[in-house]
């Protein structure tokens, strides 16, 4: 089993830091990119209405 399939979370999505919009980042809580063993720069997959993929970073500290 790879880590995509074994590790999964349910987030709320929050509306994108303009700096953010258009690039396909997506910016996770430290805390949880652990909990998936995913890096800052890895590629994740977001489901929910439409699947997606995006390039995981850390959340700002205000964000937190």
């Amino acid at each position: 089993m790879t880590k995509n399939e074994k590790n999964k979370v349910t987030l709320k999505v929050a509306e994108a830091h303009q700096d953010d919009v258009g690039k396909g980042i997506v910016r996770l809580d430290t805390s949880i990119m652990k909990e998936l063993e995913i890096s800052p720069g890895d590629v994740v997959e977001i489901a929910g209405e439409k699947t997606s993929v995006a390039i995981a970073d850390r959340a700002y500290p205000a964000d937190i």
